[in-house]
């Protein structure tokens, strides 16, 4: 069977050209890796700085 590769990257998030949010692999199974994300706005800005609930929205 072949396989698929898909990359995703949903708004809202910081986008970095260095990887991908979530990366699907299709093929005899599926697979969904996604990646983590620092507590930072999109200004690049920390958030959340002494709230680690804050910072794990």
């Amino acid at each position: 069977m072949k396989g698929t590769v898909q990359y995703h990257n949903p708004e809202g998030l910081i986008m970095n050209p260095a990887f991908s949010r979530v990366v699907v692999v299709t093929g005899d199974v599926k697979t969904v890796f996604v990646g983590g994300q620092k507590a930072v706005d999109v200004s690049g800005n920390i958030s959340g700085k002494s709230d680690s609930k804050l910072a794990t929205l």
